[in-house]
Protein backbone atom coordinates (compact mmCIF):
# COMPACT_ATOMS: atom_id res chain seq x y z
CA UNK A 1 0.00 0.00 0.00
CA UNK A 2 1.70 3.44 -1.15
CA UNK A 3 1.04 6.46 0.74
CA UNK A 4 -0.32 8.21 -1.82
CA UNK A 5 -3.39 5.88 -1.43
CA UNK A 6 -4.44 7.72 2.11
CA UNK A 7 -5.02 11.33 2.66
CA UNK A 8 -2.93 11.25 6.33
CA UNK A 9 0.80 12.28 5.98
CA UNK A 10 2.56 10.11 8.19
CA UNK A 11 5.49 12.27 8.96
CA UNK A 12 2.92 15.89 9.63
CA UNK A 13 -0.12 14.67 10.72
CA UNK A 14 -0.75 15.16 14.54
CA UNK A 15 -2.20 12.95 16.78
CA UNK A 16 -5.23 14.20 16.66
CA UNK A 17 -5.47 14.13 12.89
CA UNK A 18 -4.48 10.34 13.12
CA UNK A 19 -7.47 9.53 15.73
CA UNK A 20 -10.02 11.24 13.74
CA UNK A 21 -9.09 9.42 10.70
CA UNK A 22 -9.15 6.30 12.63
CA UNK A 23 -12.72 7.88 14.19
CA UNK A 24 -14.21 7.94 11.06
CA UNK A 25 -12.83 5.06 9.49
CA UNK A 26 -10.97 7.10 6.40
CA UNK A 27 -8.03 4.74 7.61
CA UNK A 28 -7.65 1.33 9.89
CA UNK A 29 -4.72 0.62 12.09
CA UNK A 30 -4.01 -2.23 10.46
CA UNK A 31 -3.26 0.44 7.17
CA UNK A 32 -2.11 2.66 9.27
CA UNK A 33 0.83 -0.15 10.44
CA UNK A 34 1.40 -1.47 7.01
CA UNK A 35 2.22 2.59 6.09
CA UNK A 36 4.47 2.97 9.05
CA UNK A 37 6.44 -0.39 8.33
CA UNK A 38 6.47 1.00 4.71
CA UNK A 39 8.55 4.07 5.67
CA UNK A 40 10.29 2.71 8.22
CA UNK A 41 11.36 -0.53 5.54
CA UNK A 42 12.05 2.67 2.68
CA UNK A 43 14.72 4.89 5.38
CA UNK A 44 15.70 2.28 7.41
CA UNK A 45 16.74 -0.47 5.14
CA UNK A 46 16.68 0.87 1.85
CA UNK A 47 17.44 4.49 0.35
CA UNK A 48 19.24 6.61 3.18
CA UNK A 49 19.87 3.44 5.46
CA UNK A 50 18.66 5.27 8.92
CA UNK A 51 18.44 2.81 11.07
CA UNK A 52 16.44 4.75 13.50
CA UNK A 53 14.59 1.46 13.98
CA UNK A 54 16.69 -1.47 15.01
CA UNK A 55 14.09 -4.09 15.92
CA UNK A 56 10.36 -4.35 14.56
CA UNK A 57 7.20 -5.93 16.85
CA UNK A 58 6.27 -8.52 14.83
CA UNK A 59 3.24 -8.49 16.13
CA UNK A 60 2.71 -4.93 15.13
CA UNK A 61 -0.04 -6.09 12.48
CA UNK A 62 -2.31 -8.59 14.42
CA UNK A 63 -2.27 -5.82 17.55
CA UNK A 64 -3.21 -3.63 14.94
CA UNK A 65 -6.59 -5.92 13.50
CA UNK A 66 -6.68 -6.15 17.31
CA UNK A 67 -7.48 -2.80 17.87
CA UNK A 68 -9.10 -2.38 15.02
CA UNK A 69 -11.57 -5.10 16.56
CA UNK A 70 -11.82 -3.51 19.56
CA UNK A 71 -12.49 0.10 17.45
CA UNK A 72 -15.37 -1.85 15.78
CA UNK A 73 -16.92 -3.12 19.26
CA UNK A 74 -18.15 0.35 19.99
CA UNK A 75 -15.93 -0.13 23.77
CA UNK A 76 -14.76 3.02 25.06
CA UNK A 77 -11.69 4.04 23.12
CA UNK A 78 -9.03 4.07 24.60
CA UNK A 79 -6.66 7.08 24.42
CA UNK A 80 -4.28 6.31 21.71
CA UNK A 81 -6.02 3.43 20.34
CA UNK A 82 -5.09 2.65 17.14
CA UNK A 83 -1.85 4.77 16.85
CA UNK A 84 1.26 3.09 16.60
CA UNK A 85 4.06 4.31 18.12
CA UNK A 86 8.04 3.34 18.60
CA UNK A 87 9.75 3.38 22.01
CA UNK A 88 13.57 3.43 23.20
CA UNK A 89 14.84 -0.19 22.98
CA UNK A 90 16.28 0.92 26.22
CA UNK A 91 13.10 0.46 28.22
CA UNK A 92 11.24 -2.89 28.31
CA UNK A 93 7.71 -3.30 26.57
CA UNK A 94 5.64 -6.28 26.63
CA UNK A 95 7.00 -9.35 24.49
CA UNK A 96 9.57 -7.20 23.17
CA UNK A 97 13.76 -7.51 23.05
CA UNK A 98 15.18 -4.48 25.12
CA UNK A 99 18.33 -4.21 22.53
CA UNK A 100 19.95 -0.89 23.57
CA UNK A 101 20.00 0.20 19.64
CA UNK A 102 22.27 -2.81 18.74
CA UNK A 103 21.29 -5.36 16.14
CA UNK A 104 23.71 -7.93 17.81
CA UNK A 105 20.91 -7.74 21.03
CA UNK A 106 17.81 -7.75 19.07
CA UNK A 107 17.24 -11.86 20.48
CA UNK A 108 17.77 -10.60 23.90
Amino acid sequence: MAQEQSSISLVEASIANLLQALNTSAITSVEFVSLCLHRIGQYGYRGPTLNSVCVINPRAVEEAQASDDYRASRKPLRPLEGIPFTVKDSFKVKGMAVSAGSPAFKDL
